[in-house]
């Protein structure tokens, strides 16, 4: 069946259109993310790192885990794998005592103003 735009039909045609809940498709949105999972593994997902090109950050996480900052050019920096992965397992430790979820996926956004990274925990998902 050929669907070109002059043949293309008219949904509210075919069905009453107040008895369905009509879908709008959904497009992957690609942001930068943090994970942390739970064998200590720190990972910065394939947009991040694109994005930024940096592979050396000092990363520090708000005292409740619900914030993480990546900031460049820093003395306490660590180093990422091409990859985006680096360890940190005595970190997992203190996460453990405070009964989160693992894995742990941060959204990362750029603050200009300071000129570092700053993400937010999201809870609404498992990767």
């Amino acid at each position: 069946m050929e669907n070109t735009k002059e043949t293309k039909r008219k949904l509210e045609d075919i069905i009453d259109i107040n008895q369905y809940i009509i879908s709008k498709g959904i497009r992957k949105i690609y942001e930068e993310k943090l994970v942390l999972r739970e064998n200590g593994q720190i990972q910065l997902n394939n947009t991040f790192i694109k994005t930024t090109q940096e592979r050396a950050f000092a990363v520090a996480f708000s005292n409740d885990f619900k914030e993480v900052v990546l900031i460049p050019n820093c003395e306490q920096e660590i180093v990422f794998s091409k990859g985006g992965i680096a360890r940190d397992t005595e970190l997992v430790s203190k996460i453990g005592k405070k009964r989160l979820p693992f894995p742990m996926t941060y959204h990362l956004c750029w603050d200009a103003d300071k000129m570092i990274w700053r993400g937010k925990l999201d809870i609404t998902t498992k990767e």
